[in-house]
């Protein structure tokens, strides 16, 4: 199965050129591996208060960041709006976690803890939110007779578009042609895309991919302007990793991001595939990357992929956290599936205009946060 991307060591690039071959079954062994190596070594976790000053009430702002990858600060920082500084509280060891965010939480407006999701739920047994750290999405292919007619409407209509802006496709399986998708479209692209927080995957690991799959190319009046690396597994296709030509934003302008949904269904139901697995997204219902693919019908699910959750605890109800909940609507996972959460600071729209603006295939429901209070909202759109 594919999975998050990992900064790995020379050690571990090793192996998986060694596996280069090996089937796609054999990547879920190597990470499982690689999670419980990393727990091991990684058993103090580094810890670093966040200040700032909030955008909307003008209000400090005190942020305890856990992590030992700029996961958690990310999302804050990503979701949250805020210039933070930041101040190294030390090392703390991982089951002491808990402990740390009570004693200090009388001071902060939340604590956050990156750590395994399974160890997670051993550490804290408390009222915090237990988030993911990412969600699987994923479409079913419909075929001509299955699809609703308002969908195919939509497909023919996005289909004349792509089509009056020149846009068309084709597939590649030559390992030839994977060099130039690697060293001139993925990784210009993942580099331009997220900067200091860009995380390249090897060669050899892609290169596994291209093995099982292919890439589909966009083509504008044609000449290759993007391509999306896919592997096929069972009745699925997976979407891998998607490049432009060096690195351009004139390729997503021109649509090729938006008709490579298109693009995929086509290839799918050609090949008499059943599910297009559309890769993860951040675990928030605020977030772009996950609304885009909730407009073209997928659906959210839990992903095996990620072994991680960011644990959210706060001490005290506060403006600033009401404010943060609303930006960022973050999804969690329990037994009885994925739920959003938000709040609503100086605001009181009906739960009914919240479920329709944020709710979709996948989420079980929403819960509104006022201090003390929860309003539940069941998703009537479908599970």
């Amino acid at each position: 199965m594919p999975t998050l991307p990992v900064k790995r060591g020379i050690l571990s690039s090793a192996v998986w050129k060694l596996l280069e071959y090996a089937p796609l079954t054999a990547e879920a062994s190597m990470d499982r591996l690689h999670y419980i190596a990393s727990s091991i070594a990684n058993w103090r976790v580094p810890v670093i208060r966040c200040t700032g000053t909030h955008p909307e009430t003008g209000k400090a702002v005190a942020v305890i960041v856990a992590d030992n990858q700029p996961s958690a600060e990310h999302f804050i920082r990503h979701m949250a709006g805020i210039d933070f500084r930041t101040e190294e509280l030390g090392k703390v060891p991982v089951w002491k976690l808990p402990g740390f965010f009570t004693e200090h939480g009388s001071d902060t407006t939340m604590s956050i803890a990156h750590i395994n999701s399974r160890l997670g739920h051993l550490l804290f047994t408390g009222k915090q939110l237990h988030v993911p750290e990412c969600l699987g999405t994923r479409l079913t292919v419909p075929d001509h007779g299955e699809a609703t007619s308002r969908a195919r409407r939509s497909q023919a209509s996005n289909l004349r578009r792509f089509h009056r802006n020149g846009l068309d496709w084709e597939v590649s399986r030559s390992l030839d042609e994977f060099d130039d998708f690697y060293h001139k479209m993925y990784v210009p692209f993942t580099l331009a895309r997220h900067g200091d927080a860009a995380t390249i995957r090897s060669y050899s690991r892609l290169r596994n991919y291209m093995l099982h799959g292919g890439i589909i190319w966009v083509l504008h009046n044609g000449r290759r302007i993007s391509g999306d690396l896919f592997a096929e597994s069972g009745d699925t296709l997976y979407w891998i990793c998607t490049g432009t030509d060096h690195g351009h934003e004139e390729p997503v302008s021109l649509g090729a991001t938006s008709a490579i949904y298109i693009f995929g269904v086509q290839y799918a139901r050609q090949a008499g595939l059943g599910q297009l697995d559309l890769g993860v997204c951040r675990p928030s219902l605020r977030d772009g990357i996950l609304a885009h693919k909730k407009r073209w019908g997928a659906e959210l699910r839990p992903s095996t992929r990620c072994q991680h959750s960011l644990i959210i605890q706060w001490e005290n109800w506060s403006e600033e956290l009401a404010h943060f909940l609303w930006h960022t609507a973050p999804v969690i996972q329990d037994e009885d599936g994925l739920t959003g959460i938000v709040s609503v600071p100086d605001r009181s729209p009906e739960p009914e205009i919240l479920q329709k603006e944020l709710l979709g295939p996948g989420i079980r429901g929403l819960k509104i946060l006022d201090g003390e209070t929860t309003i539940s909202v069941k998703n009537r759109t479908g599970v």
